[in-house]
């Protein structure tokens, strides 16, 4: 009979380590998703908060190039021919 009960006893030992095993791997996976939204919502925000502070976004001024491409068609439009 002390046999049986030891090995009930272990049996429901494993159980429950068993249960508590499968409470903690629920909780890993709760908290994985948690911070993998967290993590996405950070890299959205910093991407988007980066790019926005881009000074080409809001600058109005033409482009340098179209700008000198304008002053050196006219400086060789008033240039004499060479001979």
């Amino acid at each position: 009979i002390d046999g049986i009960n030891y090995i009930a006893d272990q049996t429901r030992k494993e159980e429950e380590s068993t249960r508590v095993k499968e409470d903690w791997k629920y909780v890993a996976m709760v908290l994985d998703r948690l911070f993998l939204w967290i993590f996405t919502l950070a890299v959205l925000v910093g991407s988007a908060g980066i790019i926005l502070q881009a000074p080409t976004l809001y600058d109005e001024r033409a482009p340098i190039d179209v700008r000198l491409s304008e002053i050196a068609y006219a400086a060789a439009k008033h240039r004499p021919p060479p001979r």
